[in-house]
């Protein structure tokens, strides 16, 4: 495969979000640093009227109402930060997916290098449609509002998107509030789904790499009934494959080492951010008054819900793909093989029992419970909350 095959077929999700949000490692550097701007921009002045808002009205309840929003664009602040700091890293890591479709290949682990892709391609579709679905449903929350009040007697007070002070008259310039809230949503949608989505392909890409070495090492030594079983060419070659095998198992690991080097301490702020907001968003499901807010909240609820998800389930999808390599080594025919073959398996073996993993800050690993524990610890903190 080469690299435009890959990028129309399966870095097409990613990479369109990292260039609109300025992420894209061979974007135009004027195009890039326009939209970096109007990122940074949105946010920051996003940040400003919310923190304004609760120094102007400081109280238990605005402080509820208006955290969540506050720290989802705080958090969107800290990805796109990362991704900048750690560019190179991500360079390295792109230049280095790109290599690896290049190289001549069976047929075989060809297709287990497109089964993963397609894999992940599935996954950022996945991701995508419900990031369109829960902006849609966060965005017009307002203009229905406005709509229903102007066509009915009700009078919903749901007036703006991102509740914050903006220092005018806001019945005056409504409108305008109205569409500054909508582009700090679809902001952070952008950059959430150019991050994430990145992540996920760059994760699969690692498990193919797995996969693959643990191919490698199941067909490393052919069984060939014939006399010519333990001539010296045949131990030679047998010899070659298991080495062959080891450097890609080593690549494997290396690779993944990369994504977490890359990832690592944003993970670790975002564990914490997601579990203050999940808590927070509970509470304010619990005070909602309004229909349209509740919808909102729950819409934002399953926001959280899903990014943790994404979050997690990639480092269980890494150690599911080091343990599936520990099965294929045992299903070689290392029995067969002359005893430097032999020992090849145990030291490929005996690496495999500290496989690489996916880490929050290298002190929290990624799996899925990691993720059943934050949500029972978030449900946790919510009770202690609700009851103070």
């Amino acid at each position: 495969m080469d690299a435009t095959t890959v990028d129309e077929q399966y870095l097409k999700i990613p990479k369109k979000f990292l260039l609109l949000s300025g992420l894209w490692p061979k974007q135009n550097h004027g195009k890039k640093y326009i939209f970096m701007c109007i990122v940074f921009l949105v946010s920051s002045t996003s940040v400003f009227v919310q923190f304004a808002r609760v120094v102007r009205e400081f109280t238990v309840k605005i402080i509820i109402e208006q955290l969540p929003f506050f720290i989802s664009i705080v958090l969107m602040i800290i990805k796109e930060s990362n991704y900048i700091v750690n560019a190179a890293k991500l360079t390295s890591l792109l230049n280095d997916l790109y290599k690896d479709c290049r190289l001549e290949r069976a047929e075989e682990e060809l297709s287990i290098l497109k089964r993963y892709y397609r894999k992940g391609t599935l996954l950022a579709s996945f991701y995508t449609i419900n990031a369109y679905i829960c902006s849609f449903l966060f965005i017009q929350v307002p203009w229905s509002a406005r709509l229903i009040n102007s066509f009915t007697s009700y009078n919903i007070t749901a007036a703006v998107v991102v509740p914050g002070y903006y220092f005018v008259d806001e019945e005056k310039f409504n409108t305008f509030i109205i569409i500054h809230g909508s582009m700090s949503v679809l902001v952070l949608m952008v950059v959430f789904l150019a991050c994430d989505t990145t992540y996920m392909i760059l994760v699969q890409h690692a498990c193919g790499l797995f996969a693959i070495a643990g191919y490698r090492f199941k067909y490393a030594i052919q069984n060939d009934s014939s006399d010519k079983n333990y001539t010296e060419y045949w131990l030679n070659e047998t010899y070659r494959n298991v080495r062959f095998s080891i450097q890609g198992h080593q690549h494997a690991i290396r690779y993944v080492k990369q994504i977490d080097e890359a990832h690592g301490r944003y993970f670790f702020f975002c564990l914490g951010i997601v579990i203050l907001t999940f808590s927070i968003t509970l509470i304010r499901i619990t005070l909602s008054s309004s229909n349209l807010d509740f919808y909102r909240d729950i819409s934002f609820l399953l926001c959280q819900l899903i990014h943790l998800f994404v979050i997690t389930i990639q480092g269980q999808f890494v150690i599911d793909s080091c343990n599936e390599i520990h099965e294929m080594m045992y299903e070689s025919l290392w029995y067969k093989g002359a005893t430097k073959v032999q020992a090849l398996y145990v030291l490929a073996l005996r690496r495999n029992l500290t496989p690489p993993s996916l880490s929050a800050g290298g002190l929290i690993p990624l799996n899925m419970q990691c993720f059943s524990e934050i949500v029972k610890m978030s449900i946790s903190y919510y009770t202690v909350l609700k009851t103070t």
